[in-house]
This record gives structure tokens, C-alpha cells and sequence, in this order.
């Protein structure tokens, strides 16, 4: 996919801690697109939506539940409720996206 100009490690839990520091995929190829808060009816859910971007990553790798990335330094926990698979013309999966939150 155009656009996955950002590499991510991707964690997910630990058997026998539940710490999410297994690495599952050490260079995903993604993008973490913060979103566009023009279409948000208040100033509250603007605040909200720049504290979520929207991770997208190509139709090769399935997300595992839980996980969090590391993108330039800095940590997200991946939403798991949000995680969806975008499909263009013809029903033909395009890439996969979910919304994220900073670790803190």
C-alpha cells in the first residue's frame, strides 16, 4: 500500500506476565496518521480525536489482541474494538487500520 512510510514494533502479552513486551513483528511496515478533527461537533471530541490516530498497515498481518506498537520512539496501546479491514472496488481488502492511544 502507498503511504506505509513508518516502521512499527509490534508487542503483544507475555504468557506467563501479561506485560506486552513479546515482540510479535519487529518492522511493521505502517503509518500512524493522526485524523482530521473538522468533521467533530465539539471542542471535546476534537481534543479526543487528536489523542487517537489511526494506525494503517498493509492485509499481511493480523493485529493480535492485545498489542501495542512503538513508532518513533513512542509507545500506543491498538484499540482492539476499532481494528477494521478497508475494502476499495470490488469488496478487495486494501489495508487495515485501528485506532491507537498513547502508553503513558
Amino acid at each position: 500500500m502507498i503511504g506505509l512510510d513508518q516502521t512499527a514494533v509490534v508487542y503483544t502479552a507475555n504468557g506467563t506476565t501479561g506485560a506486552l513486551d513479546v515482540v510479535d513483528n519487529a518492522a511493521l511496515s505502517c503509518r500512524l496518521a493522526h485524523v482530521s478533527a473538522v468533521a467533530a461537533d465539539t471542542g471535546g471530541e476534537r481534543a479526543e480525536l487528536a489523542t487517537r490516530p489511526r494506525l494503517l498497515w498493509g492485509t499481511d498481518y493480523t493485529m493480535p489482541n492485545p498489542a501495542e506498537i512503538e513508532v518513533d520512539g513512542e509507545r500506543w496501546r491498538v484499540l482492539p474494538e476499532s481494528v477494521e479491514t478497508i475494502r476499495g472496488i470490488g469488496g478487495v481488502a486494501e489495508y487495515q487500520r485501528a485506532a491507537c492511544v498513547r502508553v503513558i
